[in-house]
């Protein structure tokens, strides 16, 4: 069993305080299983519950104001913003409950069959400015999702291992109040084959799976005129993989992959305000599947005493990729004033590398770097992708100390610092679809952290406190479309007690 809570007032920029960010949030879970040799079963419970506050200042209530805002690069209130746990319009209501079921059962010398079933419901409501004098939402979404997943993994068969297998979706989404996202139900279904061969220090892997969604949809056009457009999609997934072991800890991987993805309901039919981004967003009935294909070099230098690492290399294509586009002109609804977005497709090549790295200095010191680079291009514009990660390097220093002996009262202590440098995204449009604010100047973050647990008798108590932006770092984030108001948070310091309880 696990409960959490937590109660947060509103944010702080270096500079200002963020009007109307604070949060609420109760969380709770519960697991019981039963497990022997040959099978066994598990149940797990959640329910997630949180009310989030949303920047006062990203709902305005007109078009020239929504300029002038931009333009302003800060809230207008920002010099009389204060601290306060109170949550006004606008704000959202989320409850999220889930509920999983799991079994497995070895079928003697024929292998080993698993089920999974899960249900999740997602109740969403959305409380504008424009509607203070209401209780109602503006807006209440209510999800249903059912999965389930069979797995039948075979006996080793000499150097071959693998599994096939089948798992299905059904989805059904409500509304009430505003026909942001339509009401819809989709079904999905796919069977998959996946089989590996291994031999010294070779290993080889393909798979192969089928889905077919069937998609549904009820919406309002025009004078309020029902219509139900449906959807079917289907498609052939596959990956070919192969990775050798060098020696000296050193492998080498190859692979090759097609994936798609059906577009979304939101995708299709979205018409109106994205409440927690402050955007207003068009889709596109017409929109077609997307398919990608991957490919992938990775070398890995692993089990090493003082040095282990891996580095991956990529390039894919993507058909009939899917993203949001800004329009010319922001849109003035009944709800305010908001910066436009319609979903499109183009041609897109995404390359790019991922380099993580560890090495002990000296007992118990580790340093540890990471590099995430990252290229993307319309190729049918010519252009570059709007909305992609910036480049980031990430670097820390990590010391944990050596406590001998048994009976000790304190253990696990450690230290560590660490940075993460984030580029400006330069690789943005120039052609079309230009941004509603330029993209954010790139920015340094310092973090540390520090921990210990204490021993008191037979229980333990974890402490720990953990510091982001140390150096208050006045910053946006490139992907947050918040950015057009207001900057990120500043400096942030946590402080945690953690008490695990044993009851065996």
């Amino acid at each position: 069993m696990q409960g959490t809570f937590k109660k947060a007032g509103n944010s702080k920029t270096p500079d200002y305080y963020l009007e109307n960010t604070g949060l609420e949030e109760q969380n709770f879970s519960a697991a019981v299983g039963y497990k022997k040799e040959t099978y066994g079963a598990e149940v797990y419970f959640s329910q997630f519950n949180t009310k989030l506050g949303i920047l006062k200042e990203s709902h305005i209530g007109n078009l020239s104001d929504l300029l002038q805002a931009i333009e302003r690069g800060e809230p207008s209130n920002a010099a009389n913003a204060a601290f306060t746990y109170d949550i006004n319009r606008p704000y959202q209501d989320v409850q999220h409950s889930l509920l999983k079921a799991k079994g497995y059962w070895q079928l003697g010398e024929a292998g080993k069959l698993e089920f999974v079933y899960g249900w999740q419901r997602n109740i969403r409501e959305e409380y504008d400015v424009r509607r203070s004098e209401s209780s109602l939402p503006s807006l209440q979404l209510t999800l249903n999702t059912h999965t389930t997943e069979a797995v039948f993994q075979h006996k080793p068969l000499g150097n071959f291992t693998g599994s096939v297998g089948i798992s299905t979706i059904y989805q059904r989404n409500t509304r009430k109040y505003s026909n942001f996202l339509p009401q819809f139900t989709g079904v999905t279904a796919g069977v998959f084959a996946i089989e590996k061969w291994r031999k010294d220090r070779l290993q080889l892997e393909a798979g192969v799976r089928y889905d077919y969604k069937h998609l549904l949809v009820k919406t309002f056009e025009g004078n309020n005129n029902l219509i139900k457009p449906t959807y079917n999609f289907n498609n052939i997934s596959g990956t070919l993989g192969a990775v050798y072991d060098v020696g000296y800890h050193l492998s080498v991987g190859l692979s090759a992959t097609s994936a798609w993805r059906a577009p979304g309901a939101n995708e299709l039919f979205s018409e109106g305000v994205h409440h927690s981004a402050a955007t207003y967003e068009v889709g596109d009935p017409t929109l077609e599947s997307e398919q990608a294909y991957n490919f992938e070099l990775s070398v890995d230098y692993f089990n090493n005493a003082r040095l282990n690492g891996k580095l991956s290399l990529y390039q894919n294509y993507i058909n009939n990729f899917i993203y949001l586009a800004p329009l010319p002109k922001p849109v003035l609804t009944i709800r305010g004033a908001f910066p436009a977005f319609e979903y499109k497709q183009t041609d897109a090549a995404l390359r790019g590398a991922d380099l993580s790295l560890s090495y002990k200095l000296v007992p118990g010191l580790v340093v540890e770097s990471k590099t995430s680079l990252l290229f993307a291009k319309n190729l049918n514009t010519n252009d570059y992708l709007i909305f992609m990660p910036a480049n980031r390097f990430s670097n820390s220093l990590r010391y944990e100390f050596d406590h001998n002996g048994q009976g000790k009262r304190v253990t696990e202590t450690y230290l560590s610092v660490g940075g993460d440098q984030v580029m400006g995204q330069s690789r943005v449009p120039t052609k079309t679809e230009q941004d509603f604010a330029p993209a954010p100047e790139a920015y340094f973050l310092l973090r540390a952290e520090a921990g210990t647990t204490l021993h008191i008798g037979k229980q333990s108590f974890e402490i720990g406190i953990t510091g982001n932006n140390l150096l208050n770092t006045v910053y946006r984030e490139y992907l947050n479309k918040l950015r057009y108001y207001a900057d990120e948070p500043g400096r942030l310091l946590m402080f945690r007690v953690r008490i695990p309880l044993d009851f065996s």
